[in-house]
């Protein structure tokens, strides 16, 4: 066997095994840190998107006059 071609099989064999490694890696962190990380931007989101329909509510109630502050505004008009 030729020198060169053991040198490309060992090179070939490092590249196969750090591509598993990486995906490996990955996968885990998707798994532990990555649930994590979607369950707390989700919190963050639903409380964004609480605020936002709070002040859309308020300023509807303050221009219009139309329904007392406080109260929602009812949906599917």
């Amino acid at each position: 066997m030729k020198q060169g071609k053991l040198y490309i099989k060992i090179f070939l064999s490092f590249l196969g095994i750090l591509f598993i490694c990486e995906l490996l890696i990955f996968a885990l962190f998707i798994i532990t840190a990555g649930r994590t990380f979607r369950d707390r931007f989700h919190q963050y989101t639903e409380a964004k998107v609480l605020v936002a329909k709070r002040f859309i509510e308020d300023r509807i109630n303050e221009t219009s006059g139309g329904t007392p502050r406080g109260e929602p505004v009812k949906e599917g008009l």
